[in-house]
């Protein structure tokens, strides 16, 4: 981190927002690969991740927000509206990759297969919802000077979230490991 905390704008969280994706992208190559038990627990590690930003977000960055003077095009149910979305889909893609366990031969690549399409919708949701906050939300926060107590908060924000983060990637890298393995013994190597 640079400079002292308070100089941390709220934008700073944002910077969970690649791990987030790539604990997704490990999940869809566990799926490519047919390693379902794999790809369960990565879609899990996933959700909590998830669930610490959205949490961070809600508790946190909305409440500053509130105080923002409103914007039309950013109103506050926009965000929470597109949790509650990505939630959903979240929770029919953990369903489905837990039916994959039944499954076995073609049904299971097709039923994967399937699935990533699922996910597609998701993930499209998902960048929308992140151009939202970069473009409203974040920057709106930001740039609004009496918000300094909320923006003092984001500090141990990060601490939280560099701690979750911190807590799964012993699973992902072990994920890494693993995927690279089987992919490598597909192709010969």
């Amino acid at each position: 981190m640079n400079g002292p905390a308070s100089d941390l704008g709220f934008s700073a969280l944002l910077e969970a927002h690649a791990a987030i994706d790539d604990a997704l992208l490990l999940h869809e190559e566990a799926l490519l690969l047919l390693d379902v038990e794999l790809a369960i627990e990565l879609l899990a590690a996933h959700g909590r991740l998830l669930a610490v930003h959205m949490r961070h977000e809600e508790d946190v960055v909305l409440d500053a927000f509130r105080r923002v003077p409103p914007v039309k095009k950013w109103p506050v149910v926009l965000y929470t509206g597109q949790h509650e979305k990505l939630l959903w889909h979240l929770a029919r893609m953990t369903q489905s990759t837990l039916q994959l366990r039944a499954l076995s031969g073609s049904t299971l690549r097709r039923a994967a297969i399937t699935l990533l399409d699922l996910e597609a919708t998701y993930k499209h949701l998902h960048e929308h919802h992140d151009g939202a906050e970069r473009e409203g939300l974040f920057p709106l926060v930001d740039h609004e000077a009496t918000l300094q107590a909320w923006r003092d908060r984001v500090p141990a924000l990060l601490a939280e979230w560099r701690a979750a983060l911190q807590a799964e990637e012993l699973l992902f890298a072990a994920a890494r490991g693993r995927l690279d393995s089987r992919a490598a013994r597909l192709n010969g190597a």
